[in-house]
């Protein structure tokens, strides 16, 4: 490939030097072509400046490199994941979008928002006449209290279960402690935090709330009974 120095290293001199000798000190080189060449020096020199010019420039300019892959799948940042899933759940999710990824996007959204409007992070479920239960979304932090438990009840739909000996006193000091670890850039578990510490001061001063057993059973290793 030719540079900017191999350009520069080309002296008009010495061609000039060539030429005059004549044609005849290179017999291996036709007459025809060898004049050709003595007349082009005066039209090639002249420009040899300018495209050693032309290399220096193109080599001083930062490369421009283009984006290889594929485009982003998502205005988001993402990543990677590997699941294991049952084949009927596969043909499920190309029914819902051919693209897997977009289908299990589509899913959790679904499961977190109950028609256009977004689910209560946490509210209060009637299930009997003038009984109702607290039902929360998803949550992190509350899953970190040992003596508590979320049953969930339909997707992203969480009942709150104690484990004996606790109460509704021991369960308002945990989540107040638990909120305390929960970082300020995690709007929404401390949102969620927040109105179920509301919930629960107000049942409490009210003294509307009374604590029922669940039952559970414990599963085999093969998750039957």
């Amino acid at each position: 490939m030719i540079g900017s120095n191999n350009l520069r290293s080309i002296r008009p001199g010495v061609v000039d030097n060539l030429c005059s000798e004549g044609a005849g000190s290179y017999p291996s080189l036709p007459d025809k072509a060898f004049w050709t060449a003595c007349r082009l020096r005066k039209v090639l020199f002249p420009l040899r400046n300018i495209f050693a010019q032309f290399f220096d420039l193109k080599a001083n300019q930062p490369s421009k490199r283009k984006n290889s892959g594929r485009p982003p799948k998502f205005p988001e940042p993402s990543r990677p994941i590997t699941l294991t899933l049952p084949d009927s759940t596969l043909r499920e999710l190309e029914e819902i979008d051919p693209d897997r990824g977009h289908a299990i996007v589509k899913l959790a959204r679904s499961a977190l928002r109950s028609g256009e409007e977004e689910r209560p992070l946490v509210e209060i479920v009637e299930m009997a006449p003038n009984t109702g239960l607290i039902v929360v979304g998803p949550s992190r932090a509350l899953r970190k209290i040992p003596f508590l438990h979320l049953i969930e009840i339909a997707p992203a739909r969480h009942l709150i279960a104690l484990d004996p000996g606790d109460d509704f006193h021991t369960m308002e000091i945990a989540i107040t402690d638990a909120l305390d670890d929960v970082p300020k850039s995690d709007k929404r578990e401390r949102k969620l935090m927040t109105d179920l510490l509301q919930h629960i001061r107000r049942l409490r001063k009210s003294d509307r709330v009374r604590i029922a057993k669940v039952l559970f059973v414990d599963l085999q290793g093969n998750g039957k009974p």
